[in-house]
């Protein structure tokens, strides 16, 4: 599928494809195979000025899947500009056009000329105004194609979408005039010249003139190169009317009062001391400018002088007798535009740390007469303090405007001997009839370049005799006498200037007398006697029109006037024009308060209650505050008494935003809205009634089945208790029901009470108490206080509940590891305190009180490297033998740990056991009895616990002495238990 040809189209955009692409490759992108033809350029949508026209093919593919999702790549249209011839210079503009083009149409029952407005978001929809008012309406979505996007610019609007064209007007084409006019130029006419490269052009706004209060801004301008960007001296731009510094209005903060000091009257006597007053209020600035006078005591003290006396000065006389005062000399401040001569430099060094001029003196003059002149230097320097010298800088940074002079004329008087008078001719003749004279015609000429000059260089030359003749001494023929013309009639617009045309013959020259003759007797055509002028259009002024009606009826509201920019045509009429021909600082105000009575303050009445429809009710009424679930379809209305302004001012909002009005949803005069068959997907929400500043709600939900049989099972008795008083008449405590203005009974709806809210410690329980009215239709629910206000006493909706004090175990630190609770090798115990206290204090309470099975434990092993156990010997036994012989000795084993000596169990098991027997001899040294082997054989000790025996004193036990013979023997004995 190759690409349309590039020829012929003024420019073509498709799919990204610019025109010199097409001419670059030799096909186009692949669009897909299911594209149709395209079809022809169609009408361009303008006559002149650059419209649009397009080329539309379709998707087959999308044809053949039954119209479903088209599969084809790339864009349906292709878009192309046409007709870009500029229109005539008196064609209105093509977004005014459109906007006219409604001029007969209503709005808001009233018949507007409308005017353009280009909005800078969406320039491609067409916004207008009003004339004569300040509202922006929309009007159509889209402008037409061909419509600029916004004035003085080439992109255009097509399909609603604003295009870039370039200057040569092809669509998305890069090309901009440049600074010299010229589509896609590069500036050259710059280049060669000065003249249009330098403009001013604003750079920002001044600070404010006031640090608070309202105060005034200055645009301030700086003249800028067109070349180059840059800003560069004003100087540059001397020669181009500097723009007058439009201001603005600024307001920082509000001002204190201040004293204002007005001017000093004249002084009360003429001579010999006096007083002089003045003025002093204290004056408050508002915010509209204006000045309002308040009492001394606002403003600080003290307060400014009032008056003032007057010195007794004597006057002097001068030479010449006149009198007067003298002020003495006076020492000005520093010059900016100083010029120092350079035999001052010395003397001028500090003034010298900014750029100066310097000059040198001035030369000898280049010649005693004649024209002449004489020079001098003239730099631009500064002092450099760290080079103790001045060095030369560019002119431009010494105020370039202010540059002295560097050559001046010097010689005062001509140089006599060069000139001679010179005949050049006679005068012509001072008649053209009835004799005239001509003289001898004289000029001054220098002898060297035989110029001719004044004749005051000729006063010393040699004088030339002057011949004088009578000429043209003839009768006069018929001639027109023609005068001047007058003023023009008016200055601006077209007007008239008139002025005497006669045909006339003069006939005696000393008496001047002229006859009058008629106009064929002179040469035709007869001279213009009328002309016009001024017809260039007049300058646009502003025109306004009457004030409207206040816009509110009491407070502070505005008043409207149309203002627009006209000129007056050629022919007398007022034409509107842009409003930047007119100057913004002169425009009158289209707006301006009006101030009526006070308004009386708005009100809107709220009744907070919320209403339960059980069954279903033709209509249902509601005031703001009201909380509603009704069913699906009732007829809802909605009512805002509201106090202090007309009802139906009254704006209802849903949810934030504005409801609009329709068969279904509607307002009354009175400001009450109106939902006919009610829906839960349309008309839940929350509905704002809003009174200017004030603002109350209505939220309206929808009931279920299951809703609606929740509620009534819950007021069951109440229900029953209802009808049965009311077809009794049983009436005691009523209230005018808000929902049909009748007046039914209140009802107390209590609930059962609620489980404490905690099991321990300080407690409540709770139950439901509600004011309501309650029908077999619906169920209102009022605050407590409509209840207590009608006399019904209110039940306690809470009580406190007996509950034990809730507690907590508290576990106090680990002890360090027990060197004595040993309990295996390497291991020991650590033990803490627990005790039961009440939450939120420390006092401590009986265990029992506290959940045994969430007790911390109180003890726990831990890492003991002085649990180590090893064997422990006793010392040796006696010999065991008789006198003289050999016997053995024995010693008791036990295992205790090596810390703390304490017995270790079964903890030695695996650790070599010392010998507990040896061989003796017994040498019978001390005379003590011996046991006889079978004795000693027979005293032994059967456990291997027998050791700790004797320390638990269990010795005097029977059985314990007889299973452990051998180590209850070394005991003393015990008295029998």
């Amino acid at each position: 599928m190759f690409c349309t040809p590039c020829e012929n189209l003024t420019a073509v955009y498709f799919t990204g494809i610019s025109k010199q692409s097409c001419y670059n490759i030799l096909f186009c992108p692949s669009l897909g195979e299911r594209w149709g033809e395209w079809s022809a350029w169609s009408e361009c949508s303008r006559t002149c000025d650059g419209g649009a026209t397009y080329q539309e093919r379709k998707c087959l593919d999308s044809y053949a899947r039954s119209r479903s999702k088209a599969s084809c790549d790339g864009e349906r249209f292709r878009y192309n500009t046409c007709n870009i011839e500029p229109c005539a210079p008196d064609s209105v503009d093509f977004r005014e056009q459109q906007c006219s083009a409604y001029n007969n149409a209503t709005y808001g029952g009233k018949l507007y000329k409308w005017l353009p407005y280009t909005d800078r978001k969406n320039p491609c929809t067409l916004y207008c105004i009003p004339m004569g008012t300040r509202t922006v309406v929309r009007l159509a979505p889209e402008v037409l194609d061909g419509t600029r996007c916004k004035p003085k610019s080439y992109d255009m609007c097509i399909s609603g979408k604003c295009w870039k064209v370039g200057c040569d007007h092809r669509l998305d084409s890069p090309l901009k005039l440049d600074l010299c006019s010229v589509c896609g130029g590069n500036n050259s006419c710059l280049n060669n010249g000065t003249k249009g490269r330098y403009h001013w052009i604003k750079i920002g706004l001044s600070a404010c003139s006031a640090s608070c209060g309202v105060g005034i801004q200055t645009y301030l301008y700086r003249c800028r190169d067109r070349l180059t960007g840059n800003q560069v001296p004003d100087s540059r731009c001397a020669i181009l009317p500097k723009p007058n510094g439009k201001e603005k209005s600024c307001f920082r903060r509000q001002c204190p009062p201040v004293w204002k000091i007005f001017p000093w009257q004249e002084c009360t006597v003429s001579c010999g001391g006096g007083i002089a007053k003045r003025a002093v209020r204290c004056m408050d600035t508002l915010r509209d400018g204006r000045q309002q006078w308040l009492h001394d005591s606002f403003c600080p003290y003290p307060k400014p002088s009032q008056t003032r006396p007057y010195p007794r000065y004597i006057a002097r006389h001068d030479e010449t007798g006149q009198q007067g005062l003298s002020l003495g000399y006076r020492k000005g401040r520093s010059d900016d535009y100083l010029i120092i001569n350079e035999n001052e430099i010395e003397k001028y060094r500090n003034e010298m740390r900014s750029p100066k001029f310097v000059v040198s003196d001035w030369g000898a003059c280049s010649a005693t007469c004649g024209e002449a002149y004489r020079t001098r230097f003239v730099r631009c320097q500064v002092f450099l303090p760290l080079l103790g010298d001045t060095v030369d800088m560019a002119d431009s940074e010494c105020y370039e405007d202010h540059k002295p002079k560097e050559k001046e004329p010097c010689s005062v008087k001509p140089c006599y001997k060069d000139f001679r008078w010179e005949k050049r001719g006679m005068t012509v003749c001072s008649r053209s009839c009835l004799g005239g004279t001509q003289e001898t015609q004289l000029e001054c000429v220098n002898r060297r370049d035989g110029k001719s000059y004044s004749s005051d260089h000729c006063q010393f030359a040699e004088t030339v005799p002057i011949e004088r003749r009578i000429c043209n001494d003839v009768p006069c023929p018929q001639r027109w006498r023609i005068g001047d013309f007058g003023e023009c009639s008016t200055t601006c617009g077209g007007g008239t200037m008139k002025r005497e045309v006669h045909c006339t013959k003069q006939v005696d020259l000393a008496l001047d007398r002229v006859v009058i003759l008629p106009d064929v007797m002179c040469e035709q055509p007869v001279p213009l006697r009328a002309r016009e002028c001024n017809t260039q259009f007049c300058p646009a002024n502003w025109a306004s029109g009457i004030w409207s009606e206040c816009s509110v009826s009491c407070g502070t509201g505005v008043e409207l006037r149309p203002v627009v920019c006209q000129r007056v045509s050629p022919v007398g009429e007022p034409v509107d024009v842009d409003e930047d021909n007119c100057p913004p600082s002169e425009r009158p105000h289209g707006e301006r308060s009006c101030n009526r009575s006070a308004c009386p303050e708005i009100r809107i009445k709220e009744r907070p209650m919320k209403f339960i429809q059980i069954n279903k009710i033709k209509k249902v009424r509601l005031n703001v505050g009201a909380d509603a679930h009704v069913l699906h379809g009732t007829n809802l209305i909605l009512k805002c008494p509201v106090r202090g302004m007309y009802k139906k001012r009254v704006e209802w909002l849903k949810d934030g935003n504005r409801i609009p009005w329709s068969r279904r949803v509607s307002f009354s005069p009175r400001g009450n809205l109106k939902i006919r068959k009610s829906s839960s997907q349309k008309d839940t929400g929350t509905y704002t009634c809003v009174a200017q500043k004030k603002k109350a709600d209505v939220t309206i939900q929808f009931n279920n089945f299951m809703d609606v049989l929740q509620e009534t099972i819950q007021r069951e008795k109440y229900l029953l208790g209802f009808l049965a008083d009311e077809s009794s008449g049983n009436t005691t405590f009523t209230i005018k029901d808000p929902f049909d203005r009748q007046y039914r009974p209140l009802q107390l709806v209590v609930s059962n009470w609620s489980a404490c809210s905690s099991t321990c410690g300080r407690a409540v329980q709770v139950r439901n108490v509600t004011c309501e009215i309650i029908t077999h239709d619906y169920l209102e629910v009022f605050p407590l206080r409509v209840c207590k206000n009608a006399g019904i006493r209110i039940p306690d909706a809470q009580k406190k509940c007996d509950n034990p004090p809730c507690t907590k175990w508290f576990a106090k630190n680990w002890s360090k590891c027990l060197m004595h609770k040993c309990v295996r090798e390497g291991h020991s115990m650590k033990s803490r305190t627990v005790i039961c206290i009440k939450e939120n204090t420390t006092s401590v309470v009986d265990s029992n009180l506290c959940d045994k099975s969430r007790r911390p434990f109180s003890k726990k092993e831990c890492k003991n490297n002085q649990c180590k156990p090893v064997w422990h010997t006793s010392e040796w036994s006696e010999c065991i033998a008789g006198c003289k012989e050999k016997g053995f000795q024995t010693r008791m084993l036990t295992c205790i740990w090596q810390g703390n000596q304490k017995s270790a169990g079964r903890s030695c098991e695996n650790l070599a056991r010392p010998v507990l027997t040896r061989s003796c001899f017994n040498n019978c040294t001390h005379g003590m009895w011996v046991p006889t082997i079978q004795e000693v054989v027979e005293c032994v000790d059967a456990s291997e616990y027998c050791n700790i025996v004797p320390q638990l004193k269990l010795c005097r036990f029977t059985n314990f002495k007889t299973k452990c013979c051998h180590s209850c023997s070394s005991v003393d004995e015990d008295p029998p238990s």
